[in-house]
């Protein structure tokens, strides 16, 4: 498993990958999730977001690979001055439960501190189970939704965040309701 781990690379996107980043997401969420068509238009915005924001600075996007081949992204994307948005978080299936992820999202964080944020934001569901525990295992505190109806199915949805400073932790909370 050790040797599985040293075999990924990291590298930054490129316009090249786009083609790939799509295939990879239309099959996962099409074809293995069962998600209707409009999920189509949702990940072409996202694509479209990513490429505007390519060389705009304060990103974070990742390419995975395996023997030079791609296996993985993630885009950490400018959602306002102060937050930054994980997109297309994505892992072949063959490359999960290794070790990776966690790699990925550990540099993503990096990243976002580094380009001064004070928070990371990502939404999921809840029946991506591994993606919501690896987001809690590095101190995302989750907000669930109600069920709803969600690209031809019933979904539950789970917004993540991540404050990158005590201060603004703190801030958070104080804001809260018991």
């Amino acid at each position: 498993m050790l040797g599985d781990i040293i075999d990924i690379g990291f590298r930054p996107y490129a316009p090249a990958d786009k083609a790939w980043v799509r295939r990879v997401n239309l099959r996962q969420y099409r074809e293995v999730e069962g998600f209707d068509a409009g999920f189509d238009a949702a990940l072409d915005a996202s694509l479209a977001r990513i490429e505007a924001q390519r060389t705009g600075g304060r990103v974070a996007f990742l390419i995975a690979e395996a023997a030079g081949q791609p296996v993985g992204t993630l885009f950490l994307c400018r959602e306002s001055d102060e937050s930054a948005r994980i997109r297309l978080f994505y892992l072949d299936e063959a490359w999960r439960g290794r070790g990776v992820g966690r790699r990925m999202l550990d540099q993503a964080i990096g990243a976002a501190r580094g380009h001064g944020y004070a928070q990371i934001c990502v939404s999921t569901f809840t029946r991506h189970g591994a993606a919501c525990r690896l987001y809690h295992a590095r101190g995302f505190q989750g907000v669930v939704h109600p069920p709803a109806e969600v690209f031809g199915q019933c979904l539950v949805q789970v917004d993540y965040h991540l404050w990158l400073t005590p201060e603004d932790r703190a801030a958070d909370q104080a804001t809260r309701l018991p």
